[in-house]
C-alpha cells in the first residue's frame, strides 16, 4: 500500500540515484552490488538517435529546452561499458520529471521520448544477464574462491555463503528500489498528463504497486537470509581466531620449556673440560698453600651494603597498545536508515588489520573504509575515546565517535569497540550507523 513511510523512502531512493551518472551513478552502483555490461553497437546507435532528438527539441527554442537538454544529455552513453541499475535507475527518474513538466507535448517532444524509450529498451536487453544473475562474481570480493583468505580457510564456505547472500540483497534491494520509483511515477503521470500514460507504461498504477508489495516481501526474506549469513560466517571467524590464539599459547609454552632445558644443558656442560678421546676429564682442584696473615688489632670496619636499584616500573597500558589490530568480530547496532547496506564496513574491517599509533595521543587508523580518530586512553578506567571526521564510502565530512574497552594483558589484550558514523546528519535520513567491534593484538 502507498503509505506515508513509502513516499518518504521514494524520495530517498531518487536522492541517491541522480541523473548525473558520476558520484551518484557511482553511490548507486555500490548499493545495488552493481555490475557493469559492455555496450554493444545498438546501445550505440540507440544513444545516438536520443543525441539528434535532443538537438532538434533544443532547436525549438522551447522554455524547457535547457533543463531537459541537461536531463537528457546525463542519459547518453560514450563509454564501452554501462552500470546496469544506477543507469536504468537514473533514467525513469529522469522520464518521469520531463514528463510531469510536459516536456513530450510537443511533435518534437514526442519523438524526443520515442527516442528515449528506444535507448532504454536497448539497454533493458543488454543488463538482463547482470540484472538476472543471482551469484555474485568471485573476482569481484576480497578472495576469488580459489584460494583461502586469511588465517582462516576452514571459513571460506560460510564467506561464499554470506557474500552470495548479500549480493542477492542487494539485487532485491535494486528491484524493490526500482518498483517504488516506477509506481509513484505511475500515479504521477496518470493524474498530471493521462493523455501519455499508455505510451510511458504498459501496467495500470495498481498493478504496478502490487508488483512493489511482492518485492518488498522478497526483500525481507533476502534479509533475513543475509543476516543469518553474517552471523554464521562472523561465528566461524571468532572460533577460527579462539583456536589460533590458543596454539599459538601452546607452542609459547613448549618454546620456553625447552629454552629451560637448553639453559640447563649448557650450565652442566661447564663442569666439564676436553680431556681428548671425546670423554671430559673431571677438574680436580689442588689446595693452595696456607699463609699465615696477622690480624690488626683496629677496630672492625664494617662494610655498607651498596644499595640496589629497584625494579622497573610495569609497562603502562598506553606503551603496549600501539601496533596492528585484528578484528575478529563486526556487529551492525544501530541502522535504522540502513546505511551499512550502501556502506558495506564489516567486510573490509574483519579483512584488514587497524594500526594503533600513540604519539601524544591515541591514533586508531584503518585502511577505507575508515574514518581516521584520535583521542585519550584513560590508564585507570581502561577506556579509550577517540574522534574524528573524514571520507566513508561517496560521503564526505563524516563524523565518526569511538568508545571502547581494554581488557586483558600483554598479548591477550582486547579492544571491544562501539563505532558511531554520522552523527552530524550527513547520511540520507539524518540518522547515524553504529557498529560493535572486537580487535586483538596482532601477534
Amino acid at each position: 500500500m502507498r503509505t506515508v513511510a513509502s513516499l518518504i523512502l521514494a524520495v530517498l531512493v531518487l536522492a541517491w540515484s541522480s541523473p548525473a551518472l558520476g558520484q551518484g551513478a557511482e553511490m548507486a552502483g555500490k548499493k545495488y552490488g552493481d555490475n557493469s555490461s559492455n555496450v554493444d553497437q545498438q546501445i550505440t546507435n540507440a544513444s545516438k538517435q536520443l543525441e539528434e532528438a535532443l538537438k532538434a527539441y533544443v532547436t525549438r527554442g522551447k522554455s524547457t529546452a535547457a533543463g531537459v537538454s541537461g536531463a537528457v544529455s546525463s542519459l547518453l552513453i560514450d563509454s564501452d561499458t554501462i552500470i546496469c541499475a544506477s543507469w536504468l535507475m537514473a533514467f525513469e527518474r529522469t522520464m518521469t520529471s520531463l514528463a510531469i513538466k510536459g516536456a513530450f507535448q510537443s511533435d518534437e517532444g514526442a519523438a524526443l521520448m520515442q527516442a528515449m524509450q528506444n535507448l532504454k529498451n536497448r539497454v533493458d536487453a543488454a543488463c538482463q544477464g547482470v540484472l538476472n544473475n543471482e551469484d555474485p562474481p568471485r573476482n569481484a570480493g576480497p578472495g576469488d574462491g580459489s584460494t583461502p583468505s586469511g588465517t582462516c580457510p576452514e571459513c571460506d564456505d560460510e564467506r561464499d555463503a554470506y557474500e552470495t547472500a548479500q549480493y542477492r540483497f542487494d539485487r532485491a534491494q535494486f528491484e524493490l528500489d526500482r518498483a517504488r520509483v516506477r509506481t509513484d511515477a505511475a500515479y504521477d503521470v496518470a493524474a498530471t498528463h493521462p493523455e501519455i500514460y499508455n505510451q510511458l507504461f504498459v501496467s495500470t498504477p495498481q498493478q504496478l504497486e502490487a508488483d512493489q508489495d511482492a518485492k518488498e516481501d522478497a526483500l525481507e526474506r533476502a534479509r533475513k537470509i543475509r543476516d543469518t549469513a553474517h552471523r554464521l560466517y562472523l561465528s566461524c571467524l571468532e572460533a577460527c581466531h579462539k583456536r589460533t590464539s590458543t596454539q599459538v599459547g601452546f607452542f609459547e609454552s613448549k618454546r620456553n620449556k625447552y629454552l629451560v632445558g637448553a639453559a640447563a644443558v649448557v650450565v652442566t656442560g661447564l663442569a666439564f673440560t676436553g680431556g681428548g678421546g671425546g670423554t671430559p676429564a673431571a677438574v680436580v682442584s689442588t689446595p693452595a698453600p696456607v699463609q699465615v696473615v696477622s690480624i690488626p688489632t683496629s677496630p672492625t670496619v664494617v662494610n655498607t651494603p651498596v644499595p640496589t636499584q629497584p625494579p622497573p616500573p610495569p609497562p603502562t597500558l598506553l606503551s603496549t597498545v600501539p601496533g596492528r589490530w585484528i578484528c575478529i568480530l563486526c556487529v551492525l547496532g544501530s541502522d535504522p536508515d540502513h546505511h551499512e547496506d550502501v556502506l558495506r564496513n564489516c567486510p573490509p574491517w574483519l579483512q584488514t588489520p587497524f594500526e594503533m599509533e600513540a604519539s601524544g595521543a591515541l591514533r586508531l587508523n584503518h585502511s577505507m573504509p575508515w574514518v581516521v580518530v584520535t583521542g585519550n586512553l584513560d590508564e585507570s578506567t581502561r577506556r579509550y575515546r577517540g574522534t574524528g571526521m573524514g571520507q566513508i564510502g561517496p560521503f564526505s565530512n563524516v563524523t565518526s565517535t569511538v568508545v571502547g574497552d581494554f581488557d586483558g594483558t600483554g598479548e591477550a589484550v582486547r579492544l571491544d569497540l562501539v563505532v558511531t558514523l554520522g552523527e552530524n546528519g550527513v547520511f540520507p535520513g539524518g540518522r547515524p550507523v553504529s557498529y560493535m567491534l572486537r580487535l586483538t593484538k596482532a601477534q
